[in-house]
């Protein structure tokens, strides 16, 4: 952690169908003021450590369907509910991965605007 820099916040994330139930094999994407910052094939729920949560935007996408959600203030779970009653579960290992390419599982450490984002599956 860089000097002036907050503590990292936990954000989790969850992707689900509007029966609640969850979509296995989403692909998260985070972006920070509007640069993307990476993303994860999810195991249904994901998390996101960073100092400037509120400056976070994420998509999730599965099956051709999409939501998305801007992080407010004093939020620690996302709930990103998938426009279907359907049960979509991809055969996908849970990835998380960087703009530049680098990947991890369950996690990776991404850099954005001079800052780390840990980002897991």
């Amino acid at each position: 952690m860089s000097e002036g820099q907050e503590k990292p916040r936990r954000l989790r994330i969850l992707v689900e169908n509007t029966a609640g139930l969850p979509m296995v094999g989403a692909r998260i994407k985070v972006f920070y003021r509007g640069e993307a910052a990476g993303e994860v094939v999810s195991s249904g729920r994901s998390l996101v450590e960073f100092d400037d949560i509120e400056a976070l935007e994420l998509t999730a996408a599965v099956g051709g369907l999409r939501a998305s959600a801007q992080v407010t203030a004093g939020q620690d779970e996302v709930r990103l509910v998938i426009p279907t009653e359907r049960a979509i579960e991809l055969a996908a290992i849970p990835t998380a991965r960087c703009p530049d390419g680098s990947s991890g599982q369950p996690c990776v450490t991404c850099r954005i605007g001079g800052r780390n984002i840990r980002i897991c599956a």
